[in-house]
Order: C-alpha cells, then sequence, then structure tokens
C-alpha cells in the first residue's frame, strides 16, 4: 500500500466514523446534533429543597444541590445545561432537548423527556451499606421504621465510580467502586462479618440484603437488585453525580420552546449558508484548480466535523456556532497558506510533484503554529468557562483539529491525484 492509498484509507475511515452518530440519530428520532435552548429549547423543571423536618436549609445545602444536579444531567459539561438559584430555596434547571420531540420515547418505557430528567435530578439517591447482622431484611423494607437504628458501614458518598452491568447471570446490575478510605472500611467490615447478612439500601429502602461469603479487597463489588437495563443505567448515572444534600419536590415541568425566535434562527441559518457559499466561489476564482480541492475539502471538512460534533454529545448554541464558523474560517486560511507558497514553487520552475511537496514541508509550520495558538486559547476557555462559553471552546476545539486533518490529509490527497492527471500548471498558479 502506498501513501496515496493509506491517506484515501484514512479519510473514509475518518468519514464513516463522523457518520454513524448522525444515522444513528436519525433513525431513532433525534437531532442530528442536539441544539441548545437557545435554537431548539427543552425542558424546564423548577424544584424545591425540602429538608427533613426539624433541619434547617443552609446555603451550602443549595450549592451543593446545584453541583449534583449538574454532575447528574451534564457530567461532562458539553449539553449546555442551565441550573440558577432561585431565591433561597429554589433551583431552576433547563436542560436542551436531545429529540425532535418531548413527547414519550418507544424504548423508555414510554416516558416522556420530562419525565426521564425529573427521575434523574429528582431522586436522592443516597445509597447506603448497613451491617443488619444474622437477620436478612426484606427487599422494600424501610430501614428507617426499625426502633433500633442498624450501623451504617459505607455510603454513597464514599463512591469514586459506578457504571451500569451485568451480574453472573446476565442480569442488570450497578458496579460500583470505591474511593481507598471506603474500601479499606468496605474490605474491613466484609473481613470480620463473614457468613452475617449485609444490606443495601438506596434511599432508606432495601434493594438487596445478600450474605457475606469472604471478605471484599479492592472496593469493587455489583449491587443486584431486580434492575431494568434503563433503570440501572439511572441508578449509575445518579451514584456517579452524588446523593442531594437536601431532598427537593418538584414545583413546576414544562417543555420551552427555543428563546431566540424562528425568524432570527432562519435568518442566521440563511447568512451561514450565503457566506459559505461566497467563500466556495471566492477561493475557486482566486485559486483555479486548488480552489476546487479546497471547496471539496471545504464541504467534508463540515461534514466530518458536525459529525464528531453529533459523535461526542455536544450541544449547538449560537455561540457554538460561531465557533464552528470561527474554526471553518481557520480551514480556508490553512488552504490558502499552502496554496500560495505552492504558487511561489511553481514560479521558481519545480515540477507540480515537487512543488507540491515543498508547499506543504514549508506551509505545515505556520499553519500548526497558528492552529496550536488558538487550541491553547480554546482550552482555557473549555477548563475555566461554562455553559455557553464552553460550548464555543469544545466546537471551536474539535473544529481546529479536524481543520488540520483536513488540510495535511484531505487537500493534499486531492491536490496530488489532481497534478498527476493534469499537467497544465497555469490551472494552478
Amino acid at each position: 500500500m502506498n501513501q496515496q492509498q493509506a491517506n484515501l484509507l484514512l479519510i473514509v475511515g475518518v468519514l464513516v466514523v463522523a457518520l454513524i452518530q448522525p444515522v444513528y440519530r436519525h433513525l431513532n428520532d433525534f437531532d442530528l446534533i442536539t441544539l441548545g435552548l437557545d435554537l431548539r429549547g427543552g425542558v424546564s423543571i423548577l424544584l424545591k429543597a425540602v429538608p427533613e423536618a426539624g433541619q434547617p436549609l443552609k446555603a451550602d445545602d443549595m450549592t451543593g444541590l446545584v453541583e449534583v444536579i449538574r454532575n447528574r444531567v451534564d457530567p461532562q459539561g458539553q449539553r449546555e445545561v442551565t441550573i440558577t438559584l432561585v431565591g433561597n430555596d429554589r433551583v431552576l434547571v433547563q436542560v436542551p432537548s436531545q429529540r425532535k420531540s418531548a413527547e414519550a420515547r418507544p424504548g423508555e418505557e414510554g416516558k416522556s423527556e420530562v419525565d426521564q430528567i425529573l427521575q434523574l435530578i429528582g431522586e436522592t439517591a443516597l445509597l447506603e451499606f448497613i451491617d443488619v447482622g444474622e437477620n436478612p431484611l426484606d427487599r422494600g423494607f424501610d430501614i428507617r421504621e426499625t426502633e433500633t437504628p442498624y450501623p451504617v458501614v459505607v455510603t454513597g458518598r464514599d463512591l469514586q465510580n459506578a457504571f451500569p452491568t451485568r451480574d453472573g447471570y446476565g442480569r442488570p446490575a450497578v458496579a460500583f467502586e470505591f474511593k481507598s478510605e471506603g474500601a479499606d472500611a468496605f474490605g474491613r467490615f466484609t473481613q470480620n462479618n463473614v457468613n452475617r447478612y449485609m444490606a443495601i439500601a438506596l434511599d432508606k429502602k432495601v434493594i438487596s440484603c445478600p450474605v457475606i461469603k469472604t471478605a471484599i479487597w479492592g472496593g469493587k463489588g455489583i449491587v443486584e437488585g431486580g434492575f431494568t437495563v434503563e433503570s440501572a443505567t439511572l441508578l449509575a448515572k445518579q451514584l456517579k453525580g452524588g446523593a442531594l444534600p437536601v431532598p427537593v419536590t418538584t414545583l413546576e415541568s414544562r417543555v420551552v420552546g427555543p428563546t431566540l425566535g424562528q425568524e432570527s434562527i432562519d435568518t442566521s441559518l440563511v447568512a451561514g449558508i450565503a457566506g459559505i457559499i461566497v467563500i466556495l466561489l471566492t477561493m475557486l476564482l482566486m485559486y483555479r484548480l486548488p480552489g476546487l480541492v479546497a471547496d471539496i475539502a471545504l464541504i467534508l471538512y463540515t461534514v466530518i466535523t458536525l459529525g464528531f460534533l453529533s459523535l461526542f454529545g455536544v450541544t449547538l448554541t449560537l455561540p457554538g456556532i460561531a465557533g464552528l464558523i470561527l474554526s471553518i474560517g481557520m480551514a480556508v486560511d490553512a488552504n490558502i497558506i499552502i496554496f500560495e507558497r505552492f504558487k511561489e514553487e511553481i514560479a521558481w520552475g519545480k515540477t507540480l510533484a515537487a512543488a507540491l511537496d515543498a508547499a506543504f514541508a514549508r506551509a505545515w509550520v505556520a499553519i500548526l503554529d497558528g492552529n496550536l495558538t488558538t487550541l491553547l486559547a480554546a482550552l482555557v476557555l473549555f477548563f475555566y468557562g461554562t455553559g455557553p462559553v464552553k460550548g464555543f471552546a469544545i466546537t471551536l476545539s474539535i473544529g481546529i483539529v479536524l481543520s488540520m486533518f483536513s488540510a495535511v490529509f484531505v487537500s493534499r490527497f486531492l491536490l496530488s491525484l489532481l497534478t498527476q492527471r493534469v499537467k497544465k500548471t497555469s490551472l494552478y498558479a
């Protein structure tokens, strides 16, 4: 396999990977790319903190509540979720819709998007491992109903990770991993209580009560409790996000439309399409055959970038679109640097093949420097920004990386094919 064939295989491979997720989303009635609250709308939920009787509601409880909800709904920070404190005891949660409709979804027990998010953020999800000695407790038993409290060994606050899995019989379960201190406490307890029972309770209700057969060190295990795939996935997300520091009740839940008017969205779309057409025509008029290559590469770049935004689950908002447009501009800029260098090499009397190699070799340093500088700035915005700022940084970062791929592999592959078949230098310079 020669270099040209290897480049073709790489380009096709990247294109296939980019298209897998959009095709899946289309077949399952999702938007090809999740649009933000400003473009698509979503779910709005108003929660009220309701502390236990006799317990005061502290400011730290509300701060912790916001953090836990964010960890559950948007653990990677790419969904553009808006979580706002309202007054002293309320939290407004707004989540962009991932589907074209917030109606009930097939395959998810008929639950609407509102119901799914309510279930995710509205349950406390406090997991407790409890020493119940030699007397097992029935599934569903409320441990608050006992006269003598059972000692709690470790809780969900000691967890480092949780994810859905399957038990030895292939049934859905939830795997967990403790932090070092929790793992030590869990290991000591199981070592000292072999052949005794340990209840596993979720929000004070027993979901499982296994007998301890041997000491469990390493801090890893699974929770079995008659889960479905959906409920195991939900519990894993809740446990990983953390238990709510204070119980909540829902005051309002509804589906909301886009914050931007439809006319504004349509106008922005038309402007974007018009801008891309102008760029394509300009490149074609200025650079002739290389301009045609740039146009093809730019179209492929746009398709691949949108595919990867879908693959990574990025929610696209107006600032995110701005980041995407900026990255498209940088992709065009990279091609211009290469083509100008290509024209100079041809003017110095080199053959097309030699001029092409020299142009890419000398232009690559300038392209890399410019893109890395912008990428570093985008990474700073990602790590220290929130909401729309982070969305802008994500789309810009993905766009920059793919723009370098487009310039180095796509444009070079297409130009290499072209120069092998069309030898007239006036069409290139």
